[in-house]
């Protein structure tokens, strides 16, 4: 079996990247033709209607609300604003979002609406035209602070979407997980890593890694933690290279109008390592594993450069990433042929952890099995061995020969299997479909 390490990128890597991402910035002389959703006002009429504001000159916005009693919560959403406006563009490097020109508020200024009682929060485009010459958006925010996204919470909350502003900068029709993710990767410093949204997106190893399920669970929050595993193991624990990757994300001039996104941007930055997309899903698969009760503290970084300028909101400890375990099934040599249900779409991974029958046991044979047709001409499988048995490993590539593998046992007895579905051919990541593709495995001692 190959044995398989990644450590945090060195410096010169991410040399490498600003010096790709600055030649491709350099194309961005002409306007984009990428269009988003028709302008939306606030839900209690237009900024012209509110009588009262909290006013910021550095940066500039305002933040409106309805009635004189509620001047301390403005003044709180401003304050956390101003925060997460000068650590994001400042610190990350995300653009600042442009002026609306006066569209929405009475000035050119960034606008904020507190709302009472609809318990939800927005950003929404001013208009569909561009105002930049990539085709960035201007847009405005809306939110309720007294409902359930208020409270403790706020500074992350207005964090969160003061960054889905950011992104309406650079680009506004690319996959609603990209938006997602990158929100909850940046909105962890203003409060940490939420556990249910890691959760629900270990919860579902077998999906396409950047599949939309329609916000019917919190998955594509939950994907900030690929962030967290891009920023470690390809860009040297640098914070800054999502910003960076948004700034790839722009319009181009004289190329396709829907293109690039995240995906070609990401295979831009990870080109002069040789690496891809899709070369970071087995190794995604693999250290997806090491989290919470299986971190060993030597894939995701706790205090990055950014994390260390942020106020001590919370405990270093505490950035690790909670309640984000990978749920194994155990199965056993008698378990067999073993049917992998639910199966793995295309990019999607399934776990499963071999335990041994008795102490004289060392070592499992393993044979992948596929069931003829179409389908399994689409994809290749990925099996990898975890945990490594090395001190330098974390892992090894399972290597058949004439379709069969011995694969040792840890010290304890276990070793779980990481079965990763990769697309062969005629596959866009960009645009993941939900296809699956069954397969099986014949265990013996």
């Amino acid at each position: 079996m190959t044995e398989l390490s990644c450590r945090w990128a060195a410096g010169p890597f991410l040399a490498r990247f600003l010096l790709a991402l600055g030649i491709l910035l350099a194309l961005l002389v002409a306007p984009g033709c990428g269009q988003g959703q028709a302008a939306s006002r606030p839900e209690e009429g237009s900024a012209r209607d509110w009588p009262f504001s909290v006013v910021s000159t550095e940066p500039r916005f305002r933040v409106f609300y309805d009635s004189p009693a509620d001047r301390g919560t403005a003044e709180q959403v401003a304050s956390s604003l101003r925060d997460a406006w000068v650590f994001q563009t400042r610190v990350l490097g995300f653009t600042n979002p442009p002026s609306d020109g006066g569209i929405v508020g009475p000035d050119d200024w960034f606008d904020v609406f507190l709302v009472r009682g609809i318990d939800s929060c927005k950003v929404d485009i001013a208009s569909p035209e561009p105002v930049t010459p990539w085709g960035g958006l201007a847009c405005y925010m809306q939110l309720d602070p007294w409902g359930k996204y208020g409270g403790e919470g706020l500074a992350q909350t207005v964090a969160h979407e003061f960054n889905h502003a950011t992104q309406a900068a650079d680009a506004w029709n690319d996959m609603p997980i990209v938006y997602e993710m990158t929100a909850c990767y940046v909105d962890q410093y203003f409060g940490g890593p939420i556990g249910y949204q890691l959760a629900d997106f270990q919860a579902h190893p077998e999906w396409s890694l950047l599949r939309n399920d329609d916000y019917a669970t919190y998955y594509m929050y939950g994907s900030s933690l690929y962030l967290h595993f891009l920023r470690d193991c390809y860009f040297g624990g640098d914070d800054r290279f999502i910003s960076l990757l948004w700034k790839a994300m722009r319009r181009r001039p004289g190329v396709d109008p829907a293109r690039p996104l995240f995906v070609d941007a990401l295979n831009a930055a990870l080109a002069p390592q040789g690496k891809s997309f899709l070369d970071t899903v087995p190794t995604f698969a693999r250290w997806r594993y090491y989290t919470y009760s299986r971190d060993d503290h030597r894939h995701f970084q706790r205090v990055t450069p950014a994390l260390a300028t942020r106020p001590q909101t919370f405990l270093p400890d505490e950035t690790s990433l909670p309640e984000s375990d990978l749920v194994l099934r155990q199965v056993s040599l008698q378990e067999t042929p073993l049917s992998i249900d639910p199966a793995p779409m295309r990019t999607g991974s399934a776990y499963r952890q071999v335990v041994r029958e008795n102490p004289s046991q060392t070592s499992f044979q393993v044979r992948l099995i596929q069931p003829p047709g179409p389908a399994s001409e689409k994809v290749r499988w990925v099996v990898q061995a975890v945990p490594g048995l090395s001190p330098d490993s974390d892992g090894e590539v399972v290597e058949f020969t004439r379709g069969v593998a011995r694969v040792p046992f840890a010290p304890d007895g276990r070793r779980t299997l990481i079965l990763t579905a990769m697309p062969t051919s005629d596959y866009d990541p960009a645009f993941p479909s939900d296809e699956t593709f069954p397969v099986s495995l014949q265990l013996e001692p």
